[in-house]
Formats: C-alpha cells, sequence, structure tokens
C-alpha cells in the first residue's frame, strides 16, 4: 500500500532505492554461504479518501539480479513513477531538488 500523501515522484524514489538493491540484495555477513537473500513480491496498491476500495497498481518483484514491474489493469503507474525519478536524478533542478550533499550516480556502494 502507498500513502495518499505521496506523490509520483516519491514512489519513483521507493522504486529507484529497490532497484539498486536488486543489483545485490543481500544483508547480513552470511551472502558467501547464499544466505540473506533480500526478495521481495509487492503489490502496491493507493487508497485515497474518496475512495471505497483500494485501487492497485501492479506488482514489484525483487530477487538475486531481478528487478520486474508487472503493471495492473494496463497502468504504466509504477514504471513511469519509477522513470520520473531516473529523470529526476539526471535534473534535479528540474523538479526543485538539490542533491549536492549526495549524488546517486556518483556514489559508490
Amino acid at each position: 500500500m502507498i500513502s495518499p500523501g505521496l506523490n509520483d515522484l516519491d514512489l519513483g524514489f521507493v522504486l529507484y532505492a529497490l532497484k539498486q538493491i536488486s543489483k545485490w540484495p543481500y544483508v547480513g555477513a552470511h551472502a558467501a554461504d547464499g544466505k540473506g537473500e533480500f526478495a521481495l513480491d509487492w503489490e502496491v496498491k493507493t487508497w485515497s479518501d474518496d475512495l471505497k476500495d483500494p485501487i492497485p497498481l501492479g506488482r514489484v518483484k525483487i530477487g538475486l539480479l531481478d528487478f520486474e514491474i508487472i503493471p495492473e489493469n494496463g497502468l504504466s503507474t509504477l514504471q513511469d513513477a519509477l522513470e520520473k525519478a531516473q529523470e529526476a536524478f539526471a535534473d534535479p533542478g528540474k523538479y526543485g531538488l538539490d542533491f549536492g550533499a549526495f549524488n546517486p550516480q556518483t556514489a559508490v556502494a
């Protein structure tokens, strides 16, 4: 579920972070033993006050070297949000953002 207070750029930043995590989705010190893999199958929904029921936007699946957005009901909301976030990282001024303290394009993990 996503909060009605979030906008598509906020959602895009969450998706961007999850996409980056999918490149090496391990937590803990035992990754060499095949332990600690982070996997996710997230059914993304939104539910505003004026709706009786939540609206499914799609699914996001994450695993080792796997990041997949599966649209729901022909909606491209999730993919559009991710693309908007990627555009915001490329041209932050267009969105009134300043990544002067941190630039994800040059960050080293």
